[in-house]
């Protein structure tokens, strides 16, 4: 039995379950094959504290960092653990999944101060 895996989701699944490419200079470049994600990790924290984990797609680049600094200070899209089905890689290198179920809003974790 394969083991589910779970991604960070930041904003609503789009209907067509395809997220936007961009290019660099902030236009749309074409539709990713799936939901943009990114992998999730949930630890037993001793303390009780914070458990699930954003993984950074590799190589981490500027323009992904930019992203998601953009989607948590700047756009305020609320943020989802979600299961879904692989389906390949997106512009930024970032899972991409179809089927998707969203397992738990976590947004509060996700404040810049």
């Amino acid at each position: 039995m394969a083991e589910k895996r779970f991604y960070i989701r930041f904003g609503g699944i789009p209907r067509d379950e395809q997220s936007v490419a961009w290019t660099t200079e902030n236009e749309i470049k074409g539709k990713e094959p799936g939901v943009s994600v990114y992998d999730a990790l949930y630890l037993d924290e001793p303390d009780g504290g914070w458990n699930w984990h954003l993984v950074m797609p590799q190589p981490i680049t500027e323009k992904m960092l930019n992203t998601l600094y953009s989607l948590i200070n700047y756009q305020k899209r609320q943020v989802y653990v979600v299961e879904g089905e692989f389906v390949g890689r997106g512009s930024d290198n970032e899972p991409c999944i179809r089927n998707v179920v969203i397992y738990e809003n976590i947004t509060d974790k996700f404040k810049l101060r």
